[in-house]
């Protein structure tokens, strides 16, 4: 399934070494700081996390292939295949059969509910403003 081939390739990269191949970084506290690439940067605005980068100034949010995506200015399916090369991860070329979608989608739907219920469990209420 291709949900667990970009798992895998999300598990292969590292992400700030990936981040350090676009721009500049720098240390800031246990995090590192970028320019950021989806908006005219001056100074940087985006911290690069282990596994993520944020922008505080616009906003951006950015795993593995959305920042391949957006530095290389391709789709997010071709930064996948470059990622799978990069990493060796095979791609399965048959796209998934109805079972395998439906599997995912009730997994999706069971991972929501179950965070739901520890919410609730812990006693914690949202509340909108």
């Amino acid at each position: 399934m291709i949900s667990a081939a970009i798992a895998q390739i999300k598990d292969r990269v590292s992400f700030v070494d990936l981040c350090r191949e676009y721009a500049e970084l720098r240390k800031s506290g246990p995090h590192w700081m970028m320019t950021c690439p989806a908006h005219d940067d001056k100074r940087p605005s985006c911290f690069v996390y282990e596994d993520h980068a944020h922008c505080y100034a616009c906003g951006w949010h950015a795993d593995v292939i959305d920042m391949v995506a957006k530095c290389e200015g391709v789709s997010k399916g071709k930064a996948i295949k470059a990622l799978a090369d990069r990493t060796g991860v095979t791609l399965d070329s048959k796209p998934p059969t109805r079972l395998q979608r439906t599997l995912e989608k009730r997994n999706v739907e069971f991972e929501r509910w179950w965070q739901r219920e520890r919410v609730r469990e812990m006693g914690f209420r949202l509340t909108l403003m």
